[in-house]
């Protein structure tokens, strides 16, 4: 004991060095499944390293496949950006002041040669930018591509030959233009950069026309044949109230339509003009149990008869529609465009491509 207390740090740095040992033994003790785990998992990513390295090798048929597939890939990028082309703008001869009255002076006209019916001093969604006094040089060229995109639209719809255009709604072309119920407010124009100098600009538009089946389906059709990358986002289809049941002649039954006029020819097996129509099951006249004769009016002729109900069916009744379509125009910009390469020559900037290989 006296040596204990003449020792005695000596003896609690002793104890706390044993304490010390035990504790770092408990705590390899208890992570030693957890190291041979690492180890194992460890020994797989090397093996895995090494199958990789053992069938990649730069060979010289390795890097002629990958500038093969490198062409293949800048030619395909530049057939994609020649897709997403931006329309072709409207050439202006002096300025877009003079340029825009004598456009949408085409497009009415476009309307009437293709009988569609428009809203009275239709100025397609450019009204208010009509009648400012003077446009700023930086809202040309958007107002250019509006107009431009706008035509491509209208041009669809024309060649469809829908019954009637109701309005057009786009996106601001620049900051300042004059606020107008042709605008969409909702919506606005989305740009996302495609790589060092390309932008993939989309914008969108909403159209309103009335027609039939018939014109939908040619104005979708219109849509996916034109040169410009026009995209249907929605398609909203509601009964048309402004339309009456005589736009659809000739849908239904030709049978239906009304005869043409003395020697018109009609039909086998149907009544003469002026021949009366009895349902089926009707005795004739003079038989028991038929109607009796109608009573004579106030100047001696006979009242007209009861209608009778039709017994030719209706193979088609189709009503008019309402469509509101949600389009968005994409297109993409360069610093610099990309020209068409010549046939048989590779795209710009794509290294000759060698015979195809397989990767060894």
């Amino acid at each position: 004991m006296f040596w204990i207390k003449r020792n005695l740090f000596l003896v609690i740095a002793i104890a706390v060095s044993v304490l010390l040992l035990a504790g770092a033994g408990y705590y390899v003790y208890s992570n030693s499944e957890d190291n041979f785990a690492q180890d194992d998992e460890l020994e797989k990513v090397k093996a895995e390293l090494e199958t990789f390295k053992s069938d990649t090798f730069p060979s010289p048929d390795n890097i002629n496949t990958v500038r093969t597939n490198i062409a293949k890939l800048t030619e395909f990028m530049d057939k994609g950006e020649r897709l997403l082309a931006p329309a072709e703008a409207v050439k202006i001869a002096n300025s877009f002041s003079v340029t825009l009255p004598r456009v949408i002076d085409e497009l009415r006209r476009e309307a009437t040669n293709a009988q569609v019916e428009i809203p009275a001093k239709f100025e397609f969604t450019f009204g208010e930018v009509k009648v400012m006094p003077q446009i700023p040089g930086y809202a040309v060229e958007p107002l250019v591509s509006r107009l431009s995109e706008v035509r491509s639209i209208c041009e669809v719809l024309f060649k469809a030959r829908v019954r009637a255009l109701e309005r057009i709604e786009r996106v601001v072309a620049f900051t300042d233009e004059p606020k107008s119920p042709d605008l969409l407010v909702d919506r606005g124009e989305r740009t996302s950069p495609l790589s060092s100098n390309a932008v993939v600009t989309v914008t969108p538009y909403r159209v309103v026309f009335r027609g039939f089946s018939s014109d939908l389906a040619a104005v979708l059709n219109g849509f996916s044949t034109t040169k410009e990358f026009i995209a249907v986002r929605q398609v909203d289809v509601d009964p048309a109230s402004g339309m009456t049941e005589a736009a659809n002649t000739g849908v239904g039954n030709p049978f239906m339509q009304p005869p043409g006029g003395p020697g018109a020819m009609l039909p086998p097996g149907a009544p003469p003009p002026g021949a009366v129509m009895m349902s089926p099951g009707m005795p004739p006249p003079g038989a028991p149990g038929a109607r009796p004769p109608q009573p004579k009016g106030p100047g001696g002729g006979v009242t007209a008869p009861a209608p009778v109900k039709s017994r030719y069916a209706k193979v088609l009744d189709e009503k008019p529609l309402r469509v509101t379509l949600f389009l968005e125009v994409v297109k993409v910009t360069r610093a610099k465009p990309v020209a068409s390469p010549a046939p048989g020559n590779p795209a710009p900037g794509a290294p000759a491509a060698p015979a195809a290989t397989t990767a060894k």
